[in-house]
């Protein structure tokens, strides 16, 4: 009896360890934590909406990433046009610290952020589209498990691919209608589109990343304006198919409306998962902190927090009664909430990294 129990364990764990897992097949030049500060080369334009299909560009020249602008076709008419030159003065890898990160910046010719380099003075507005090649040899297809013999179902779910964006953008002027960010979503060469749907209206408001107290409503700055949080961040999923191997492999395009040179797009993450699991999430908010090199990005946002720390002990020196306070942890995490109830409000806090904020103003502190 213990014998046969020995082997059934032994069957069970050979079991668990050929389990299918998920895999990331992401080219590694969209790994943006793992790129150089600087500039993020684009390596082709197209003059028109769309690449045309059996254009074999992408495909010849992939190098773990291959990144094309397109646009109107009387202006995207090659790297050195007035568009995509100041595009691509705009594009660059910001390393923001913190549990951010690197991140790649999209920042406008006018945009009021700091994060980044700014377009170049040749960008006059113009609507166009960033296209992110994904890896040909790596992306599976529904016919070529069709040909192993699964059905059409088993074949689609077996190449399925999940593309997932954390981001966070600013602009201008803040609406809850939409923003300069159009949608996401992959077209390959059979001009199939995931999601199916990607006409649909799905604007990204803005004033989902504008700060807001404990009860979710905008803090206002000095100047009884709404602003941007450098926190916040939105993760957001899809998952796409490719029928047929011929021609183009997937893309992942980010449409871009022509108030982008007044607002900035920062991406976090970038990935193509091969076999996702559970269901994709969208448009779920997560929090992420800048370090001290990251600061001057908050700063651009921000008056100087002054304060006093002894021990665990910390009072305000200039936040008025009734301003509210928050305070972050080292992982982005609020870990106090309240209203300052005077001019010299103290509190305390545990040992740790923290970022303190009322209304524009902020400061990091470290308690010992």
């Amino acid at each position: 009896m213990k014998s046969k129990t020995l082997l059934l364990l032994a069957a069970f764990a050979g079991m668990q360890f050929t389990a299918v897992a998920e895999e990331d097949i992401t080219p590694s030049r969209y790994l943006f934590s793992e790129q150089a500060v600087g500039r993020f080369t684009v390596n082709a334009t197209n003059a028109g909406a769309n690449p045309p299909a059996g254009w074999t560009v992408p495909v010849e020249n992939f190098n773990n990433g291959f990144l094309v602008l397109a646009g109107g076709p009387a202006v995207f008419t090659g790297l050195e046009a007035a568009q995509p030159a100041a595009i691509q003065e705009g594009l660059n890898i910001v390393d923001l610290g913190g549990t951010i990160g690197k991140v790649l910046v999209l920042r406008g010719k006018s945009s009021a952020y700091s994060a980044g380099t700014a377009m170049g003075a040749g960008y006059n507005g113009a609507w166009f589209n960033m296209n992110f090649y994904a890896d040909k040899t790596k992306t599976p297809t529904i016919k070529q498990f069709v040909d192993e013999g699964m059905t059409t179902a088993e074949a689609t779910k077996k190449a399925t691919v999940r593309v997932r964006l954390v981001f966070s953008i600013a602009e201008n002027t803040i609406s809850n209608t939409g923003s300069f960010l159009g949608k996401f979503y992959t077209s390959n060469a059979q001009n199939n589109t995931s999601p199916s749907d990607f006409n649909a209206h799905s604007p990204f408001p803005s004033d989902a990343f504008q700060a807001t107290d404990e009860y979710g409503d905008p803090l206002p700055n000095d100047e009884g304006e709404a602003y941007y949080d450098p926190t916040k961040w939105m993760l957001y999923e899809f998952d796409t198919t490719v029928p047929e191997p011929a021609g183009l492999p997937n893309r992942l395009k980010i449409e871009l409306t022509a108030t982008t040179g007044n607002g900035t797009l920062l991406i976090k993450e970038l990935r193509f998962i091969k076999e996702p699991t559970g269901d994709p999430v969208t448009r779920k908010m997560e929090t992420y902190t800048p370090g001290t090199t990251g600061l001057n990005f908050l700063k651009s946002l921000s008056e100087e927090l002054q304060l006093a720390v002894d021990g665990h002990a910390v009072q305000l020196l200039n936040v008025a009664a009734g301003s509210p306070v928050n305070v972050y942890d080292a992982t982005g995490r609020a870990v106090k909430n309240f209203i300052a109830e005077s001019d010299n409000d103290r509190f305390e806090l545990a040992t740790g990294l923290y970022i303190i904020r009322s209304g524009r103003m902020s400061a990091k502190i470290s308690v010992r």
